[in-house]
């Protein structure tokens, strides 16, 4: 069993972030999720759905007409001290993705909330970073929205 003590504090066993995040990559082929990612830059499409936005912050001098989201859930962003420890390059990816889905431990059912809406029509997860950047945690949380919904069924 591997054990690790994260910055925060925490104390958690690897097969506890294993039903939250480890074998996400298997499943979200599986999935008949509608969860597109997207930069909250880019221009709004019809086959976006909802738009959610998922940062901790408005991006400054944008309206919410002009953004066109349907729901602002900065509680899935990560934190203020993850960001930081990977913009400043204290932390590797793979420890960055660890430690956003410790975070998310505690907002499994907005998790769970999204699975349900993704079931129901398309969603489409916004934030600033380039589509293109596969180090966003807006593809992790795709992941996560993915497996809750191979929970439901």
């Amino acid at each position: 069993m591997f054990i690790r003590q994260n910055v925060f504090g925490f104390i958690l066993a690897r097969e506890q972030l294993e039903s939250f995040g480890d074998n996400l990559v298997q499943l979200s082929y599986r999935c008949t999720t509608m969860v597109k990612t997207k930069r909250l830059y880019d221009p709004v499409e019809e086959l976006d759905g909802d738009r959610i936005l998922v940062t901790r912050y408005w991006p400054r001098g944008v309206s919410k007409e002009r953004l066109s989201i349907t729901d602002w859930l900065r509680n899935l962003a990560p934190s203020k001290e993850l960001v930081n420890y990977w913009k400043k390059q204290k932390i590797l990816w793979e420890e960055y993705t660890l430690r956003y889905y410790e975070e998310m431990q505690g907002q499994r059912e907005a998790i769970r909330d999204l699975a349900n809406r993704a079931k129901q029509d398309t969603i489409t997860l916004l934030c600033f970073e380039q589509e293109d950047n596969p180090c966003c945690h807006r593809h992790l949380l795709k992941r996560l929205i993915e497996n809750e919904e191979q929970k439901i069924e």
